[in-house]
C-alpha cells in the first residue's frame, strides 16, 4: 500500500520531504491540500489519520463531513485532538476552537454514519505548568449494505470488520504510545 502525507503548510511538506528522501522510503507521498478551500477526491482512502488539526479549522463539522466522503466505504478515521480547555493552550494566537468535547465529536461521526466509535484520552501535552489532555477518537465509516449505521457500542449488524480494526487499531495505539 501507500501513505499521503497531506498539509496545507509548505514547511510542513517539505520537512516530510525531507525526512521521506532521508529514510529512502518509497510508499509515501505528501500532497498539498488545504480542505479549507480544496476538494479532494471522494471515497479514495482506506484510513485518514489526522493530529491536532480540528481546532484549527473553523468549519470544525464540516470539516468532518469532508474526511467521511474522501473515505472508502468501511474506511476508517483516526482524530486526536485537544479536550476543551479555557484557550490558554494557544494563548493570544487567533484559533477557532478551544478543543472539543470527545462526546460531542463522537455525536458528530454517528450522523455522519460511522461505527464502532470509541474515544480515549491518550496523551497529555506538557506546557507551562499544565497538562493540557489530547483525545483519539475513531470510527469505521458505514458499509452501504446495511441500511443503518449502528449506534456506538453495538455489535450487531456489521460483520467481523469493523469491529477487527477497532480492536488492532486501539492495540497498535497502546502499543506506540508505550514506546515513546
Amino acid at each position: 500500500g501507500s501513505v499521503v502525507c497531506a498539509d496545507n503548510s509548505a514547511a510542513m511538506l517539505e520537512e516530510a520531504n525531507r525526512k521521506i528522501a532521508e529514510r529512502k522510503i518509497r510508499n509515501l507521498s505528501t500532497e498539498s491540500l488545504d480542505l479549507e478551500k480544496d476538494a479532494p477526491a471522494s471515497g479514495e482512502y482506506d484510513l485518514i489519520f489526522s493530529s491536532l488539526t480540528l481546532h484549527h479549522v473553523a468549519d470544525a463539522s464540516g470539516l468532518l463531513a469532508q474526511l467521511a466522503s474522501m473515505l472508502k466505504d468501511g474506511g476508517w478515521l483516526a482524530l486526536a485532538d485537544l479536550e476543551e480547555e479555557d484557550g490558554s493552550f494557544h494563548g493570544d494566537s487567533n484559533v477557532p476552537h478551544k478543543g472539543f468535547s470527545s462526546n460531542d465529536v463522537a455525536a458528530q461521526l454517528s450522523k455522519l454514519g460511522f461505527c464502532d466509535i470509541t474515544s480515549r484520552t491518550v496523551y497529555g501535552i506538557p506546557r507551562e505548568h499544565r497538562n493540557y489532555p489530547v483525545f483519539l477518537i475513531a470510527g469505521c465509516k458505514h458499509l452501504r449494505q446495511h441500511p443503518q449505521p449502528r449506534p456506538m457500542g453495538s455489535a450487531e449488524g456489521h460483520g467481523e470488520f469493523c469491529n477487527w480494526l477497532n480492536v488492532s487499531t486501539y492495540i497498535r495505539t497502546r502499543q506506540s504510545l508505550s514506546r515513546e
